[in-house]
Formats: C-alpha cells, sequence, structure tokens
C-alpha cells in the first residue's frame, strides 16, 4: 500500500485478464480494478487512465481517460483511437479516494493481436506421426529491441522451442500445455500470443514447433467433420506463425510462415498420439533426421486467406499443467494377473498384492503390475522418473482408471460391474459404443541403465489410479501426477462443521478443474470430453463462485456462437461424439446461449457479451418457436431432466426452459433498450404460464396435481426411469418460475413438493428412502433454492446432509474425490453400474455448491443489479434435527472474491438460532445484510460505524434484521435480547 494513501490498488485487469498477453484490438477493451484497504468505508471518488507505448525516447502516450468522478471501477471502457496491432501497450491508473487520497497503480500491460496477412499456413507433403516445422532466423543486432512477439495457431496442437527451450515454460510452475484448445475448426480457430523477447537477446533464433494430433486429428474429432476443411478430404496437421520485433526506434521486423523458408522433420521418437489412446514414445529412435523437407501448403477447400479470417486471438482458455504443484502417491501394491484367489465378496475373485512404499523406489520385475493411488481424480498426466535395470530395450505401459474394481457383478445391469478381480483397476467406462475405443494407457520404450524423465505431452487422462507393467524389470525412482486445466485461481472457500459437506465442496472443485479445459466438458476419462451445453449452463454460477473463470466463459461463448452447425445453438459445441445428440434443440442444453451470458453478467457486471450476441440470441429464440404461441421446436424425447430416478415429462421441460428464457430475455431486452421484444418476451412468458394453468394443474376439490407424465402420455425416460404426475423436478420448476395462480396454489404446490421429498412409507417413490431428493440434471441446481426461497430451508439442509442414495454424500460416503455422473455410478450393492456411460468425474451435481454459497453461507451478488448495492449478505442456518450418521451444520466459514474484492461471511448457531456473525466488505463496495433474529425483539438492534441498522424485514416468514454496511470489517453477537455489532478494525 502506498505509504501516503488509505488504500492500494489490486487485481488490476484488461478484458477480465490480469497483464494478458493477447487482447483483440478490434472488439471492446475494458478495464477494471479493486481497492484494498483496512479503513472502514473507503470509497473511489474518482479515477483517471493512462495508456501508453514504449520507445527509445521514453513513453508515448495512446490514450488519457481524464479525470472522472465517480465510484465505478469495473468494465471501464477504453474510449481512444484505434489500437494498432502487433503492439505491446502499458497502462496505469491513479485513484483517489472520497478524502482525496491518491494512489497510483503498478505498470500493467496487453499486447494486441497479429496482422496474418503476410504469413501463410504450411502443412507435411504427407501425414507423420508428430511432424515438426522449422526455421531458422536472424536479426539485427545492431538495433536495441524492445519487444518480440510471437504469435501461433495450428490445426493439431503445438509445441514450440526456441533455441531449445519450451516457450510454454516460461510461467513459473504453470506450463502451457495443449495450444490453441478447441474451437470448432470451421468457423474459429484461436491462436496465441508469447512474450519471447528474453530468448531473442542473440538474434538467432531457431524455431521449432511440434504438432500433436490434438482435437483436430485425434479419436475426439470423429464425428466433427473436419475433413471438410481440405478439398481432398484428408486431414493433415498444419501450422502458421509470425514473429514480430519491436524495435526502440518504433520500427518493426516480421518473419511469417512460409514454404520457402519452413521446413519440416518427423520427430521419430512419438509413434502415436490421442487424447483417447495416450501416446506411444520410442526413446531408442532417433528424432531428428538428416533429411529435411520443404513445407507445403495445404490443400484447403477454401484458400489461404479464407482461412486466415478464421483465426481469432485468444489467451483466455489455456490448457496449464502444474509442473510445480505435484500430487504424490499415497499408497501403492504390485501383483501378478494371473494370481487371482476367491474372495467371500467378490463374485471375480480377487488377485493377492503386496504393498510397496512409494517413497522408495520400486523395482517392478517382468509382468509385474504395479497399482498407484494417487489419492485425488483429476484431470493429469503423470511424470515418471525410471531407469531399466540391465540395460535392455523394455516396453512401459501405464494404464490410467479412476476406480479399483470389488470383483463384484452387478445383477440389476447387463453392462454394470467390476471388469476384473478384487484390486484391479476398472477401465470398462472408457470405452463406450457411442464414442468408441479409449485405451487411455501410454507406452515407452527406453535402454537407459541411467534414470529417464518421461512426461505425456499430447494426450491427457482423467484418472486417479495409474497400473504400470513392463516387459523387462524396470526401476521406478519417483513418479508424481501434474494435475491440468485452464483455470486455477481460486475465489471462493467454503468450510463447514460437517467433514462430509466440506469433501463434497473439494469433490466439485476438482470436477471443475478437469473439465474447465479448453471448454467447459462433461468428463476427462472417457471416449467422450465434449462440450455438453447442459452441463455447462447448470454449473455455471457455481463455476463462477469457486473459480476465477469469467475470461473462461467468455471465451466459451465466443465458441458457443462460432459454430458451424444448422442450428443457432446444438447441445454440443464445438460438434463432436454423436451428430445426432449435438446437432438438435433441446431444452436446458442449447438455451446455454442464452441462460451463460446472462449468468457471467450478473457476476461481472459487463453487458459485452449481451450486446454482441443479442441478435443471435433474439434469433435463437425465434427459431425455437414462434414467439407468440407456446408451441417449440425442441427435441421431446432426449435429455430433459437427465438421469432423474423421478422423470418429469420432456414436453414439461421445454415448456419450463421457454417460460425461463422468454424471462430473461426481458431483462435483457429492457437493459439494452430494446422495448418491443421486452414486450414480446413478457408477453410469451405469460401465455406459458396460462398454457401451463390450463394443460398441466388440476387443482380441484381442495387437490393439486401437476400433470408432469399423464397430460403428455409419457411414462419412461430415455433411461428407462419412470416418468410420473408430480414430479420433483416439475414442482421445483413450477414453484420457480411462479407459475402458480394465487397464494394458496403456491402454498399446495410446496406441500406437495415436501411431501415427495419426505416420502412417508415410500408412498411417492417405491424403493428409495424418506427424506430423499429424485431430480437429475435440470433440477439439481434449482431443488434446494426453491426450497430455502419458499421458506424449507430445513428440508434444503436435510437434502443436503442426506448419505443415502440418492444424495450428494452418498458418493462422498464412499470414498469419491469427484462427482460422480449418476447418483448410481457405483453402490456396495450392485458394484458399478452401467459402463456405457459411466463417469466417476462429471460436475453436473455439483452445482448444489451455488446454493451453499447463496444460501448457507448467504454471499449473494449481482452485478447486473442496478442498485449500486450488489453485494446481498443473508446466511442461511441450519436448524434441522439430526437423522443420519451426519452432524448438522453449526459452523460456516465462507468467502468469495468478487469483482470488488474479497467478501467473508463466517457464521455459527446452536442449532436453533443464529450466535455469532462475522462480514467484510470490500473496498468501495456497500452490502446489504440480513440477520436471521430468533426470538430477539425487534427494537433490539445496535448499529456502529459503519453498519447501519435499518429496520426489520419479513422474508421467506423469516424475521431478519437489516444492515446496511460499508466496506470494512463487522462482528455481530446475538444475544439474548439484543444484536450487538463491532468493527475489529
Amino acid at each position: 500500500m502506498n505509504h501516503l494513501s488509505t488504500f492500494s490498488l489490486v487485481d488490476m485487469t484488461v478484458n477480465s485478464q490480469v497483464n494478458p498477453r493477447l487482447i483483440n484490438e478490434q472488439e471492446k477493451i475494458y478495464f477494471s480494478w479493486k481497492m484494498q484497504s483496512d479503513h472502514v468505508g473507503i470509497k473511489q471518488a474518482s479515477y483517471q487512465i493512462e495508456l501508453y507505448k514504449k520507445t527509445e525516447n521514453g513513453i508515448t502516450a495512446v490514450w488519457n481517460s481524464n479525470l472522472a468522478y465517480t465510484n465505478n471501477s469495473i468494465n471501464i471502457l477504453y474510449e481512444g483511437e484505434p489500437l494498432e496491432c502487433e503492439q505491446k501497450y502499458y497502462w496505469k491508473t491513479t485513484v483517489r479516494d472520497q478524502n482525496d487520497n491518491p494512489c497510483i497503480s503498478e505498470e500493467q500491460f496487453f499486447i494486441t493481436g497479429c496482422d496474418w496477412s503476410d504469413a501463410f499456413w504450411i502443412t507435411t507433403r504427407e501425414k507423420m506421426s508428430l511432424p515438426v516445422f522449422t526455421s531458422n532466423i536472424k536479426t539485427d543486432t545492431a538495433k536495441e529491441l524492445e519487444n518480440v512477439i510471437l504469435y501461433a495457431s495450428s490445426l493439431g496442437v503445438y509445441d514450440i522451442q526456441i533455441n531449445g527451450t519450451p516457450i510454454a515454460e516460461q510461467a513459473t510452475g504453470q506450463w502451457e500445455v495443449l495450444s490453441p484448445g478447441w474451437s470448432d475448426y470451421h468457423q474459429l480457430i484461436h491462436y496465441q500470443a508469447y512474450d519471447i523477447t528474453s530468448l531473442a537477446a542473440s538474434g538467432e533464433l531457431l524455431v521449432e514447433s511440434y504438432l500433436g494430433n490434438g482435437w483436430f486429428l485425434g479419436q475426439i474429432s470423429k464425428n466433427s467433420f473436419y475433413e471438410n476443411i481440405f478439398s481432398d478430404q484428408q486431414k493433415k496437421h498444419c501450422f502458421i506463425g509470425k514473429i514480430v520485433f519491436l524495435y526502440k526506434d518504433g520500427t518493426k521486423e516480421e518473419h511469417c510462415t512460409s514454404k520457402e523458408t519452413w521446413k519440416y522433420f518427423n520427430d521419430d521418437t512419438v509413434i502415436e498420439n490421442d487424447f483417447y489412446n495416450g501416446e506411444v514414445v520410442d526413446f531408442t529412435k532417433q528424432n531428428r533426421p538428416g533429411e529435411y523437407f520443404d513445407a507445403e501448403y495445404p490443400l484447403f477447400s477454401e484458400d489461404q486467406a479464407a482461412m486466415k479470417k478464421r483465426l481469432q486471438p485468444s489467451n483466455r482458455a489455456l490448457v496449464l499443467l502444474e509442473a510445480e504443484k505435484t500430487i504424490q502417491p499415497q499408497s501403492g501394491y504390485v501383483y501378478f494377473a494371473e494370481e487371482v484367489t476367491t474372495h467371500k465378496n467378490a463374485d471375480l475373485g480377487a488377485v493377492a498384492i503386496t504393498k510397496v512404499d512409494m517413497t522408495e523406489p520400486v523395482r517392478l520385475i517382468k509382468d509385474q503390475i504395479l497399482v498407484i493411488d494417487f489419492g485425488q481424480n483429476c484431470s493429469a498426466v503423470f511424470t515418471a522418473y525410471m531407469s531399466t535395470e540391465s540395460g535392455k530395450t523394455t516396453t512401459v505401459q501405464f494404464h490410467t482408471g479412476e476406480m479399483i474394481n470389488d470383483g463384484k457383478r452387478n445383477k440389476e445391469s447387463e453392462n454394470g460391474g467390476s471388469d476384473g478381480p478384487r484390486y484391479t483397476v476398472y477401465r470398462e467406462n472408457l470405452s463406450t459404443p457411442m464414442g468408441g475405443e479409449c485405451l487411455s494407457r501410454d507406452i515407452v520404450v527406453f535402454n537407459d541403465t541411467s534414470e529417464i524423465m518421461y512426461r505425456p505431452k499430447y494426450t491427457y487422462h482423467g484418472f486417479r489410479y495409474l497400473e504400470i507393467k513392463a516387459d523387462a524389470t524396470l526401476i521406478i525412482n519417483r513418479i508424481v501426477m501434474n494435475p491440468m486445466s485452464s483455470i486455477t485461481r481460486r475465489l471462493g472457500y467454503i468450510k463447514t462443521s460437517n467433514e462430509h459437506v466440506n469433501q463434497l465442496f473439494q469433490n466439485t472443485l476438482w470436477s471443475q478443474k478437469s473439465n474447465y479445459f479448453s471448454i467447459p466438458t462433461d468428463c476427462p476419462q472417457r471416449s467422450e470430453r465434449v462440450g455438453w451445453l447442459g452441463d455447462a449452463q447448470i454449473f455455471l454460477p457455481t463455476a463462477l463462485y469457486n473459480y476465477d473463470s469469467f475470461s473462461f466463459i467468455q471465451h466459451y461463448i465466443d465458441v458457443m456462437n462460432n459454430s458451424s452447425t444448422d442450428k443457432i445453438y446444438s447441445s454440443i459445441i464445438p460438434q463432436a461424439f454423436v451428430p445426432r445428440f449435438s446437432n438438435l434443440y433441446a431444452s436446458g442444453w442449447t438455451d446455454a446461449g442464452i441462460t451463460i451470458p446472462w449468468n457471467l453478467y450478473k457476476f461481472t457486471g459487463n453487458p459485452y457479451d449481451l450486446e454482441k450476441y443479442y441478435h443471435r440470441m433474439h434469433s435463437y429464440m425465434e427459431d425455437i418457436g414462434d414467439l407468440d404461441t407456446v408451441e417449440t421446436n425442441y427435441d421431446e424425447n432426449i435429455f430433459g431432466d437427465w438421469l432423474s430416478f423421478q422423470g418429469t415429462s420432456t414436453i414439461f421441460m421445454n415448456l419450463m426452459y421457454r417460460a425461463y428464457c422468454a424471462d430473461i430475455m426481458r431483462e435483457i431486452s429492457r437493459r439494452l433498450g430494446k422495448a418491443e421484444n421486452e414486450r414480446r418476451y413478457l408477453q410469451l412468458f405469460e401465455k406459458v404460464k396460462a398454457h401451463v394453468l390450463s394443460e398441466y394443474v388440476r387443482d380441484e376439490d381442495g387437490k393439486f396435481t401437476l400433470l408432469t407424465a399423464s397430460r403428455d402420455k409419457m411414462t419412461k425416460s430415455y433411461h428407462d426411469y419412470p416418468i410420473v404426475d408430480n414430479a420433483q423436478t416439475g414442482l421445483t420448476w413450477f414453484l420457480k418460475l411462479k407459475l402458480y395462480k394465487n397464494e394458496a396454489q403456491r402454498i399446495k404446490a410446496l406441500n406437495l413438493l415436501q411431501h415427495n421429498i419426505e416420502n412417508i412409507n415410500q408412498s411417492y417413490r417405491p424403493g428409495y428412502p424418506e427424506k430423499s431428493l429424485a431430480v437429475g440434471f435440470l433440477g439439481v441446481d434449482v431443488l434446494l433454492p426453491v426450497l430455502t426461497e419458499h421458506g424449507g430451508s430445513e428440508t434444503a439442509y436435510d437434502l443436503l446432509l442426506s448419505e443415502e442414495m440418492p444424495s450428494w454424500l452418498y458418493s462422498v460416503k464412499h470414498g469419491a474425490t469427484t462427482i460422480w455422473e449418476r447418483w448410481n455410478s457405483y453402490s456396495t450393492e450392485n458394484s458399478f453400474f452401467n459402463a456405457r456411460m459411466n463417469s466417476f468425474n462429471h460436475y453436473s451435481y455439483g452445482s448444489v455448491i451455488e446454493w451453499m454459497y447463496k444460501y448457507m453461507a448467504g454471499i449473494r451478488i449481482n452485478a447486473a443489479n442496478e442498485d449500486s448495492r450488489f453485494i446481498e449478505l443473508r446466511p442461511m442456518i441450519d436448524r434441522g434435527c439430526q437423522y443420519n450418521t451426519q452432524s448438522r451444520i453449526k459452523e460456516v466459514d465462507s468467502s468469495y472474491d468478487s469483482i470488488y474484492g474479497p467478501i467473508i461471511s463466517n457464521w455459527r448457531s446452536d442449532g436453533q438460532k443464529l450466535t455469532h456473525y462475522f462480514a467484510s466488505i470490500p473496498a468501495n463496495a456497500e452490502a446489504v445484510l440480513y440477520l436471521d433474529m430468533g426470538a430477539i425483539p425487534h427494537n433490539s438492534c445496535q448499529s456502529c460505524y459503519g453498519a447501519d441498522f435499518a429496520g426489520v424485514e419479513l422474508k421467506d416468514n423469516i424475521y431478519y434484521a437489516k444492515y446496511i454496511l460499508k466496506s470494512g470489517s463487522y462482528e455481530f453477537l446475538m444475544q439474548d435480547h439484543s444484536i450487538a455489532v463491532s468493527s475489529p478494525r
């Protein structure tokens, strides 16, 4: 903090990124920062932004915002002249608080995009396993360099080295891998920028770009039709690059890819590489042949100019490998496959295992199998340090898996149960009929008696367990797991007095990290790993609370809106996996084109994506159906409340999402000043409501029924679960959208939902426990919020704490470290469920964490709120009674680093009333706090400096003491007859 100021400036961002290496200068550019202070009530009074370039004469001013008298510190638009491409710009801001104390930020920077007009896509003459494009570049060393910027993209994934140094390893501890990432290459190809000034000091650069198959040429793309990009329908590795030398005298020198200046060879050591099947690497082969070949130009279906138009800058969703934050083995054991014994609890027997100490080198003899438990399921690769015992050529096989076989068969599922004896690694769920084969293995051939290091470079796996075997004696000196993700910076933290709930929270974090992988995917382990929009949209609020995902999601919004299918939005983007599923309209899935930008806006307050893609969002709504009718073009048979044990008619869910999206579009239209569309969307919502009340509601003789099955004559879901009237998901959405006719009908619907959940004597759901949920993908993020907002917070807590199947804690109870795809992905009674669709790292059901932040912890964020107080704190305590082995929640510590800074909300209770509450509000922000008063008299609430008591309000049948909090920290003690408040700082 500046010693002259009462505050400092932190988290300076441009387009939601700190010092971004790549900004599209042709689009809107906006600046944000946070104020940090130990003083109560500090608020920004003015700011002034300076943007400049550096030259040999010092700095050259580019833009000055001039002095702006406002407390706004987010999403401040650049309003200067168009910026140059291929430049490094610097900026800083001067902020004054309400007492006229100044603070000048540290210098920040960003790099603008590339002019590709003089560069060419290059390729090989014939297909190769791992082509390496290379060029020798010499520069003018007489001039003094300011910056050197490398721009690169590829069809395939690239790994660039300059003078033998990988450029991806410049960032300490996090290496960029598998760039340029995944997009719909028919429409959009991303490129990246790298500041390589430190590598170019000698003036001579040997540039080598190794190209793996990645998303473009691997098995994952088999239904993406990327072959249509080429006139001969033959996919090939392609590369494009440009190095820009910026000199201090203001001149520029460029070196671009072309067939005249670039050559290629094949890295013979890498025989195979694929996301599904892994790598095959032979270190006994020479990776640099004597012969180099001249690069060629690809036979594109369109010309080079058209292909270069697809290039768009984005460093926002890079895949990062945590090279230093490694995960050590938790345990390990060895066995021989043929040594299987009978076991009383295993139909398939058990292998005889011998535990090994993984902190010491492990000697593995021929055909012996080592199983390593890293203790955490995640997207990752491994780093193995190993040697041969005799120098004999040795083939080592690494196989990955998420679970260990229990040796049981599943008597209820033909394709379920273990795929081998007890203690072996379960791998049956990796290959699927729809996705094809997934070997998920890496093979290494070598003959070194000295130690070698192997880490897969052109693949990734989703695993917890690693199985290793070799055809000769092998010494494994050390092995670690390297997690991989496109997100790394935590924003949200929750810790409760219940350890199983804490583990559920951790499991959700790991599933998000595993699946925020270039795009939001559904799973990282099997032959799928694609951008299912249903999963992405229901999980988004949880994702935005957990991690700094803003720029990642903005990147994906661009991908969604640059898709080449015949639908405006499809169910899987980019198109992949099964064309039938990918290219259809499905409620809750394709609606992500509406719901994802809207929910992002509520966290960032930035309307840019709404403005940019409003025309597509509106066109989508019209494509789904005429805005004057309730008829829709959604598919009526597939998805819906996916994997729900108690199904809701898909046709009914189509109506729910039609109304939901109409309500969102009404509000977006209002904010963007589109009054006619606002009127039409309001009218559409009311039409859906009237239709539901007329066709789906029976409210006669005091009996309320929601016809979530019989009206549409649907009895079975896609997965053969029963579809019934009064289904939990149907009732939940009916209440969420307030489709009831009056208060009496609301109460009837709520009571019906409560009775369904209670399931006394299994009267509603035979075969399922009392007090249990029965929702799938489209109900899981709605159930607890709806219960809480309608006065059922105790029931919400009961469901959270349930440990019987189906429940969130059932998987935790059985050792899960990530979120399962199904409620019954595994059970002790039936072993593994159907392997054809069964992931143990699938974030959808983790969307319950939004409820934990928003209702349990009480941190409610709405940066789109037109009131300046975008923070509402309203913690909901657990007053439930003990009904299983899980302790009730009496302590919660939570925080969320919002766009204005960290918010803290911690509470303690005695099980019936709130006893202690601590809140902290970031500088330049205010909050509204609602504290549950319990039996405290309405006239006994104190105030203190910064925390003003503002009366009592009744919300959801609870009386709250309302406080207006300025920035600062506050401690509230709920005594027998009063609320005492103090500010510790």
